[in-house]
């Protein structure tokens, strides 16, 4: 089960995989710090839909990858899952009556596409 002088030899192809678990390890953290600053900004309710929705991106790679057909109700799917990111962001306004704009309308957006590159990963 656990052979010592088999499992020697398997070390040097840890090296191969350094450099991409650094990767995936510090994305990790990045998501974490995203999704607080996303929730802070503009809610918890837009977080928690972009954070469902990080699906989308790997289904598209999925379809690619394996040729499988683009159906019209795949792409209306995806379409609709993108909108409902953007319609729940919500009208939060800041204590001085202004609405957000800029990059804090964007943060669910990064927060669906970090994810997705973990999950791909």
């Amino acid at each position: 089960m656990f052979n010592y002088s088999e499992n020697i030899g398997l070390l040097p192809d840890i090296k191969n995989f350094y450099y991409a678990s650094l990767f995936i390890g510090l994305l990790f953290i990045v998501v974490f710090f995203l999704t607080a600053k996303t929730a802070q900004e503009v809610g918890i309710g837009t977080t928690s839909v972009a954070s469902k929705m990080s699906v989308v991106i790997p289904m598209v790679a999925g379809v690619m990858l394996y040729d499988e057909p683009l159906t019209l109700q795949k792409i209306i799917g995806l379409i609709l899952a993108l909108i409902s990111v953007y319609l729940t962001r919500g009208g939060k306004k800041e204590p001085d009556g202004k609405t957000h704009t800029g990059f804090i309308l964007i943060l669910p957006f990064i927060l669906l596409l970090v994810q997705d590159w973990l999950t791909l990963a």
